[in-house]
């Protein structure tokens, strides 16, 4: 007869579990900001850009916040076991590149935000339909459909 009661998880373990977990969701986001910045370099509309960095800051505020949270059970269980301190340094590292993706996002979001520097999706639109017409602006001409 097989006993049908729960196994107990030790609170290391689960503790453990907890940090590498939390460790892997910070790393998300350090994976995938590359990837954001490059298709904002591609020439991504301004306020795609904006709303893109936007998010970024509020996913690496998240994170940090999850990092500060994670930090006290890796304090505690710092001589207990050496994963936790294998933890405690990835953690460091982490946030470390979380502190550079913030300071990169908040440094392109004012350049995307420098007034007449990206055209909205609709002047982007109105201005292919013109070319695909055959109607050629100027850069002058350009600039100043912008600024009207």
């Amino acid at each position: 007869m097989s006993d049908c009661r729960p196994k107990r998880i030790s609170i290391r373990r689960k503790r453990t579990y907890i940090l590498w977990s939390g460790l892997a969701a910070i790393e998300r986001v350090a994976r995938l900001w590359p990837i954001i910045r490059g298709r904002i370099g591609a020439g991504m509309p301004g306020p795609t850009a904006h709303e893109h960095l936007s998010g970024v800051l509020t996913a690496v505020d998240k994170n940090l916040a999850l990092a500060a949270e994670l930090k006290n059970p890796v304090r505690v269980a710092r001589g207990e076991l050496r994963r936790d301190s294998e933890a405690a340094a990835e953690l460091a590292a982490a946030e470390q590149r979380l502190r550079t993706i913030q300071a990169e996002a908040i440094r392109l979001l004012k350049l995307v935000e420098a007034p007449a520097r990206w055209p909205a999706e609709e002047q982007l639109r109105e201005a292919k339909e013109r070319m695909r017409t055959g109607e050629l602006l100027s850069a002058e001409e350009f600039r100043q459909a912008l600024l009207d």
